[in-house]
């Protein structure tokens, strides 16, 4: 019987060698929480499947599939999950360190079904904005708050 998985993470990745590994590196140093990590190569033509094959984690799965878009790329990963939950992220994204955590531990504090959580934007200026401007940061709110 395989282990226990509490959150699955899904990457659609195309041509994400430049950026790829940082976010992985960031998501395999959580520890706390029972982790995979679902990344699908969707016919990357530079070197983003070799930049992953480098890293060495179980907790690490490869899919690489022929050019489908973010959607194939997601529900192929979506077949496989094993985890309680799944956080979709992208592989241009940067995360806070406990970022996977923090978000499981709201999530089951709350007996959510789902999870909607805001992000951040930085422009060629630097400056960040939220992505979605109605959803408070850090709060809380129910389905029906939320619509």
């Amino acid at each position: 019987m395989k282990n226990r998985i509490d959150v699955s993470v899904i990457i659609p990745a195309y041509n994400a060698a430049a950026t790829i590994v940082s976010l992985v590196n960031k998501i395999l140093s959580e520890t706390r929480v029972a982790i995979e990590l679902i990344i699908v190569d969707d016919g990357s033509t530079d070197e983003t499947v070799n930049v992953l094959r480098q890293i060495h984690d179980d907790r690490l799965i490869l899919i690489k599939q022929a050019n489908e878009g973010v959607y194939g790329a997601r529900n192929a990963a979506l077949d496989i999950h094993r985890g309680e939950w799944v956080v979709f992220l992208d592989a241009d994204d940067d995360i806070a360190d406990g970022f996977i955590e923090k978000r499981w531990q709201a999530a089951t504090a709350s007996q959510a079904d789902v999870v909607i959580f805001n992000g951040w934007h930085s422009g060629a200026d630097n400056h960040r904005r939220a992505v979605h401007t109605k959803q408070p940061y850090g709060t809380t709110l129910s389905g029906h708050e939320w619509i």
